[in-house]
């Protein structure tokens, strides 16, 4: 019974990220304190989310995209990895419950940013429009910071 409270209560705070219309990534941390690990975890779940995305997004018969594809995979799933890591650090709510949290935010994410890269295309002839752009620059810095920066906290508290 303590489980299914506490999960309620993490999916009631939560509740805000799945508005119709979620603010872009870099007006989300300006806002928003990500020193602290959910909103940090916030952040990875709308990363992984754009690099979902833009997998769906490219073309499947273009070979010239594969490496485009094959790196969105890779940081799509290294940001879903860092999402979950932060919300089981912080959490009392069981694991699976947690997973399937963090994989609903994702798809939310993921079709959220679909939309916006069809949109800009179809307006411009390009996916890559003002805020497009800005997320996938912020999301590649992001993620790569983020995966050094824990991994290397992770070595230094195993190390003492």
């Amino acid at each position: 019974m303590n489980k299914f409270f506490l999960t309620v209560i993490f999916i009631v705070t939560s509740f805000p990220l799945f508005s119709s219309s979620p603010i872009s990534i870099m007006k989300y941390i300006e806002q928003n304190d990500i020193t602290q690990p959910r909103q940090m975890a916030s952040v990875f779940q709308r990363c992984s989310g754009y690099f979902a995305a833009s997998y769906k997004f490219l073309p499947e018969d273009d070979p010239k995209l594969g490496k485009v594809k094959q790196q969105s995979i890779q940081l799509g799933e290294t940001a879903a990895v860092l999402s979950q890591f932060l919300l089981e650090k912080e959490s009392s709510v069981a694991i699976q419950d947690l997973r399937n949290i963090n994989v609903e935010q994702i798809k939310f994410y993921s079709d959220h940013y679909l939309q916006m890269l069809q949109s800009a295309e179809s307006k411009s002839g390009s996916p890559l429009s003002s805020e497009t752009s800005e997320t996938l620059t912020s999301c590649v810095r992001f993620v790569r910071y983020g995966s050094q920066k824990l991994l290397s906290g992770d070595s230094e508290n195993t190390g003492e």
